[in-house]
C-alpha cells in the first residue's frame, strides 16, 4: 500500500493494532485511557481495528500471536517516557519478527522528544505529536503524509516534522471510550474519567505541558454527565478523575458535581486520583464533591516550605495547603498526601518540615517521591547547570528495578548532600508506613483486637504494593476497608 496516499479506493491502513505497553510497575487496574480514545475513533470511522493492553499480564510472545493472528498493516503505541529503552526494544522485536508491518508511535516520549525518538529507535516509522484525534483517521484513509499536521515521517535518510497540530479545542467533538475490544474483565472495576486536557501552571519539575500543553481544554459537564451515566448504566460504581486540573474552572467543576448529584447514582465511589491543587478547595466544592460521592482526594503539597514552593514555580503556598488539607480532614475524606524529595533549594531541614507536615493531620497515606528531573524540563536543566548529576536519564529512566530510584538519589547539592538525600529518602519511607499503618488502624478498628495485627501487615510495603497492585487483593482489601459505600 501507498504512503503518499489511497491507491484504487483501499486505505493506506486497513487493520490497526492499538498496543500498550508495558511498564514496570504501572498500569493494569483500569482500562488505558490513551489506546480507548483511539479505539474509539477508529470505530467511529469504520476503520478494522484491535487491541492489545500489555499491563494485564501479556509479553513479547503473546503480542506477536496477536500480530501472526489478527494480520495489521499498522500498529500503533502509546508511549510514555519512563522505561523508553524497554519500549524501544519491543519495537525492534516487532520489526525483526514482521518487517512489512509499519509502526506508529504517540504519547509523551514522542511529543517531547520528537525527530530524536525516530533517531535512536529506527523501527519507528512515523511518530505523532500531541494530539491526534482530528489526523488519525485521515492518515489511515490515506491524506498526503505532508499535510498531517504533528507527524513525523521518514523520507529517506531525513526525519520530516510537518508542523505542530493545534490542541482541540473543543473535547465534546470525540466520543468518550468505551473499550469495546477490552478484556474488561481482566481489570479493576473503575474507570477513568478525563473531563480535561492541559495544565496552565509553569511547574519546573512537571513534563505534562510537553505533551497535554499549557491551555486548558474542557469537557461540558453534561458531556462528562453522559459518560458517568453510561458506565453505571454497565454496572460500574467506582470511578477515579484522572484530570490535571479537575477544580481549575470552578464554575464547570460545580456544575459537574451538581449534575452527578441530581443523578442520585447508588453506591457510587469518586476518587480525585491525580492530585489537585490545594488552593482551589474551599468549603462548598468539597462539601459539593462529598454529595457527589468523593471519598478520596489526593492533594499535591510537594514540600512544606515556602521557599522551595516558590522555587518549583508552583504558585501556592504551605498555608494555603495547609487550610485545604485541614479542612478536607475535618469533613471526612480520605486524603493522600504528594511531596517531592530535593527540589531546588531544598535542604535537609526543609525536608523535616514536609515529615512534620505529613504526620499532622490524620491523612490516608502521604508519599515522598524522589525528585526525578524530566528531560526537557525546567528541573533537568537546572540539575545539569548546578548540581552533581549521578547518572543521566537514559540511565534513571530506564532502571530495571524502581526501588533504585527511590531509595538513591539522582543529584545532590551543597545545600542538600548526597548522604543527607540517602538518609531522607530512607526515612520518607518509614514515615509513609508509619501514616498508613495509623489510617488503617482507624479504619479497621471495628475487629477489634485484630485491627493492629491488620493495619500492620497493610502497611510493610512490599504488601502494600502487591495489595494496590493486584486486582483481587485491592478488591478485597477496599471492601474491609469501605464495607458499606453509599452516597
Amino acid at each position: 500500500m501507498s504512503k503518499n496516499g489511497k491507491k484504487d479506493g483501499i486505505l493506506r491502513y486497513e487493520r490497526v493494532l492499538l498496543v500498550n505497553p508495558y511498564y514496570l510497575g504501572r498500569g493494569g487496574l483500569r482500562p488505558p485511557l490513551n489506546i480507548g480514545t483511539l479505539a474509539q475513533i477508529l470505530r467511529s470511522a469504520g476503520i478494522d481495528y484491535d487491541v492489545l493492553d500489555m499491563t494485564i499480564g501479556y509479553g513479547k510472545r503473546q503480542l506477536a500471536r496477536k500480530i501472526a493472528y489478527y494480520k495489521p498493516d499498522l500498529v500503533a503505541i502509546s508511549m510514555m517516557t519512563y522505561s523508553y529503552l524497554k519500549i524501544y526494544e519491543l519495537i525492534s522485536f516487532i520489526k525483526r519478527n514482521f518487517a512489512s508491518i509499519e509502526i506508529i508511535v504517540g504519547g509523551p516520549h514522542i511529543s517531547t522528544f520528537r525527530e530524536e525518538a525516530l533517531r535512536d529507535c529506527p523501527g519507528i516509522d512515523y511518530g505523532w505529536v500531541y494530539e491526534c484525534e482530528n489526523g488519525l483517521v485521515d492518515f489511515c484513509e490515506g491524506k498526503n503524509l505532508n499535510e498531517i499536521k504533528g507527524l513525523l515521517y521518514r523520507e529517506g535518510e531525513n526525519i520530516v516534522y510537518t508542523q505542530d497540530n493545534p490542541f482541540l479545542k473543543n473535547l465534546d467533538d470525540f466520543h468518550f471510550p468505551r473499550y469495546e475490544k477490552f478484556q474488561m474483565d481482566r481489570y479493576q472495576k473503575e474507570i477513568d474519567i478525563s473531563t480535561s486536557r492541559g495544565c496552565p501552571f509553569p511547574c519546573i519539575f512537571c513534563p505534562v505541558a510537553n505533551s497535554s500543553g499549557k491551555i486548558v481544554r474542557y469537557r461540558s459537564a453534561e458531556n462528562v454527565l453522559a459518560e458517568l451515566e453510561y458506565w453505571y448504566s454497565n454496572g460500574y460504581r467506582r470511578f477515579a478523575i484522572a484530570d490535571d486540573n479537575f477544580t481549575l474552572n470552578r464554575k464547570r467543576a460545580l456544575r459537574i458535581l451538581d449534575l452527578i448529584y441530581e443523578a442520585k447514582f447508588k453506591n457510587t465511589v469518586f476518587r480525585a486520583a491525580t492530585g489537585v491543587r490545594a488552593d482551589l478547595l474551599d468549603e462548598e466544592i468539597l462539601e459539593k464533591m462529598k454529595k457527589a460521592g468523593f471519598r478520596h482526594i489526593s492533594i499535591a503539597v510537594e514540600s512544606a516550605s515556602n521557599k522551595v514552593l516558590s522555587n518549583m514555580k508552583k504558585q501556592e503556598t504551605i498555608e494555603e495547603i495547609e487550610r485545604a488539607v485541614r479542612l478536607s480532614c475535618d469533613m471526612g475524606f480520605d486524603i493522600i498526601l504528594f511531596f517531592i524529595v530535593g527540589s531546588i533549594g531544598e535542604t535537609y531541614e526543609d525536608f523535616l518540615k514536609s515529615i512534620d507536615f505529613a504526620r499532622r493531620y490524620p491523612v490516608l497515606n502521604a508519599l515522598f517521591h524522589n525528585m526525578t528531573p524530566y528531560p526537557k524540563t525546567g528541573m533537568y536543566d537546572w540539575v545539569k547547570n548546578n548540581a552533581v548529576m549521578l547518572a543521566d536519564y537514559p540511565e534513571y529512566l530506564n532502571r530495571k528495578d524502581r526501588g533504585e530510584d527511590h531509595l538513591r538519589p539522582l543529584f545532590y547539592t551543597e545545600d542538600f548532600t548526597f548522604k543527607e538525600r540517602t538518609k531522607a529518602l530512607r526515612m520518607r519511607k518509614k514515615v509513609s508506613s508509619e501514616i498508613l499503618k495509623k489510617s488503617l488502624r482507624r479504619k479497621l478498628k471495628r475487629f477489634g483486637m485484630l485491627a493492629p495485627c491488620l493495619a500492620y501487615l497493610g502497611s510493610i510495603y512490599s504488601i502494600y504494593d502487591i495489595i494496590i497492585n493486584t486486582k483481587m487483593t485491592r478488591r478485597i482489601a477496599e471492601k474491609f476497608i469501605y464495607p458499606a459505600e453509599k452516597n
